[in-house]
């Protein structure tokens, strides 16, 4: 993603969320939130994305404070939805993230 955006400077802002992802998946959670931060506008997996990072980082004050914002964008949003229509294919992965979704206080 990091090539992509360097050989198309001008990029759709979808490239975010790409990097995002593969960040998170790769553990680097700090990056990760700074490469969702790039997002204009957020859709539900950002939030969400956003929350199992700071989870993973130990901060489940500011996780919450994304997962609350989640009813206005997604009132259906629970752990089952996130797991059914995860990026995430990878079993371990996905159940960091659903994990995490779990810990941040989105219901089940």
């Amino acid at each position: 993603m990091k090539r992509a955006m360097r050989l198309n400077p001008h990029h759709p802002e979808w490239y975010w969320q790409e990097l995002g992802l593969a960040l998170y998946v790769g553990g680097q959670y700090t990056k990760a939130i700074h490469a969702f931060n790039h997002i204009a506008k957020l859709v539900d997996f950002d939030y969400a994305y956003l929350a199992a990072c700071y989870v993973e980082l130990e901060d489940i004050k500011k996780a919450k404070s994304y997962i609350d914002q989640l009813p206005r964008i997604k009132p259906d949003a629970s752990v089952k939805y996130y797991e059914k229509t995860s990026y995430l294919q990878y079993d371990a992965g996905l159940q960091r993230f659903l994990n995490a979704m779990g810990k941040a206080g989105i219901p089940e």
